[in-house]
Formats: structure tokens, sequence, C-alpha cells
């Protein structure tokens, strides 16, 4: 990536924190949402591998490795992707993408990652 464009990523995701840091009891309930999300998870597997060696085949640690993969890969959707996708079709739908696409950016960057969901 050109320096430009981290220094486009750095202040878009700036932006995207201090939007979602206007409403700090909602960002907070947040958090808390998924830190309570991903202990229930873990506590469900403790509780499972209590009774059982292997599932499938698959001990405990493998099986906690493809739920910190799944985690990821679900945290990256939710905060790059579909915010992003959702944007999009906002501003087909608006008729703001012509702005979008005459900016001296890469078109497909600024698309992507116009609204990044902390």
């Amino acid at each position: 990536m050109r320096l430009r464009t981290v220094r486009i990523l750095v202040a878009l995701v700036r932006h995207s924190m201090l939007a979602e840091l206007e409403f700090r009891v909602n960002a907070l309930t947040n958090a808390l949402n998924t830190l309570v999300g991903i202990l229930l998870a873990l506590y469900f597997l403790d509780a499972m591998f209590s009774e059982v060696v292997t599932l499938g085949g698959w001990n405990q640690e493998q099986v906690l490795a493809l739920f910190g993969v799944a985690l990821i890969l679900e945290g990256l959707l939710e905060v790059w992707l579909f915010p992003s996708l959702h944007t999009l079709s906002e501003k087909v739908r608006t008729g703001d993408l012509d702005y979008l696409l005459v900016r001296p950016v890469d078109s497909q960057f600024l698309v992507s990652c116009s609204k990044i969901s902390l």
C-alpha cells in the first residue's frame, strides 16, 4: 500500500472511532455484549469438553483454535465488509456515489473502507 492510502485508512478509522464513541454508553454496551458472548461460548466449550475428550476427532485445543479463527473472520466481516456494503447501497440510493467516484483516491478502496464499525 502506498503511504497516502495508509494515511487515508488511518483517517477513516479515526473518524469511525470518533463517531462510535459519540454515544459512549452504546459503545460500552456493544463491547460488553461482545465480551459476554465470547465468555459464554468459551464456557459452553469447556462444559462440553468436561464430559468428552474428543468431539468428532477434535480435541479441545483444536476446537478453541477453530473458534478463534471463526471469531476473527466474523469480526472482520462485521467491522469492515457489512458496514461498507450498507453504506454503498445507501450512496447509490441517494446519488452520493458519483461524488465519491470523482475523488482523487482509488474508488474501490474508498468505497470498501468508507465505513468501519468499531
